[in-house]
């Protein structure tokens, strides 16, 4: 008996960290981490904008440096004025990275499905490193989103699937059954 008890809980917990859905309340989405290397690193939930941060498990890249992947949603409250493409310029101009790829669910439904989301894939350069990342701006529930998936150029056609997998599990909380299959309705509203 208490094998069996043992071999449950160990299946319980696997199955949570493999694909773990997280939601995030405040902007009514959740993901699935792609993997049970990622973990949620801190939640600044008392500020304004309210910023979820995700860390993998460090790599060594060629070099032998550690390097550490991560994905950050920075959630803002937004007026029903602004719409998904000024949303993206106001973000875009306080950024500075170089645009590489420029992808939506029209254009790209293999790399985004949500239907109010502009991505990017880009790169910039800090500490002598290039770092490869995708961007994205959503909009939903009277909220604005802006997702950063980043890691360092050397390593990035080795782990963007990471990325990908996890861009294309952004979902809404509220069109999602109980049991994370989409719905017909979610499929259609994308």
């Amino acid at each position: 008996m208490r094998f069996l008890f043992s071999l449950l809980l160990f299946l319980a917990l696997c199955q949570q960290s493999i694909g773990q859905t997280q939601k995030i309340p405040e902007a009514d989405i959740q993901f699935s981490l792609p993997n049970n290397k990622w973990y949620l690193t801190s939640v600044k939930n008392t500020t304004v904008p309210v910023i979820y941060t995700y860390k993998r498990d460090e790599i060594k890249d060629k070099a032998g440096r550690t390097i550490i992947p991560n994905i950050a949603f920075i959630i803002q409250d937004l007026p029903d004025s602004i719409d998904l493409v000024n949303y993206s310029l106001m973000n875009r101009q306080k950024l500075s990275f170089e645009v590489d790829e420029v992808f939506d669910c029209i254009s790209h439904p293999e790399m985004i499905c949500h239907k109010n989301a502009l991505g990017f894939k880009a790169h910039y350069e800090s500490n002598h490193l290039r770092h490869n990342i995708y961007y994205l701006n959503i909009i939903h529930a009277h909220k604005g989103i802006q997702v950063v998936m980043d890691i360092t150029a050397d390593l990035f056609e080795e782990y963007k699937s990471e990325f990908q997998k996890a861009i294309l599990s952004i979902a809404n909380i509220h069109n999602n059954t109980s049991d994370g299959h989409m719905t017909e309705e979610t499929i259609k509203l994308r």
